[in-house]
């Protein structure tokens, strides 16, 4: 399981699927206003949205939010909250 397996299995905790980019699914953030995550190591980002935001969101300009570091299987990676405009 590579980092990026490892934050995906961690969205399906909170009962998210990752479907072409965008979380699908019953799941909900413990963050109000919270509609997607950007996952980040030093070689990569990947923002993924919330199928309810994801055509109205400013992908250019998101709205960020709190970040965490989290042990991966691969070293460390962050998980940022990307927030409602």
């Amino acid at each position: 399981m590579n980092n990026f397996d490892h934050h995906v299995a961690w969205l399906n905790g909170l009962g998210f699927q990752l479907e072409r980019g965008m979380l699908v699914g019953a799941g909900r953030f413990a963050v109000a206003g919270q509609v997607g995550t950007r996952f980040a190591t030093d070689e990569v980002q990947i923002d993924t949205y919330l199928l309810e935001a994801f055509f109205e969101a400013d992908k250019a300009h998101p709205v960020l939010g709190e970040a965490q570091v989290v042990a991966g299987p691969e070293g460390d990676y962050t998980v940022t909250a990307i927030l409602a405009e």
